[in-house]
């Protein structure tokens, strides 16, 4: 995912001291299109 600058939303960051987030057991999803809808 791509973003200008920043979070989207505070609600993304896992720690709200430093803004950072931070996953246990994340799967990563490399495609090498555009996925326009959920569906794909």
């Amino acid at each position: 995912m791509q973003f200008d600058r920043g979070y989207l939303s505070p609600y993304f960051s896992t720690n709200k001291e430093n803004m950072s987030v931070s996953f246990d057991d994340a799967f990563i999803l490399i495609y090498e299109k555009k996925i326009s809808s959920i569906k794909e």
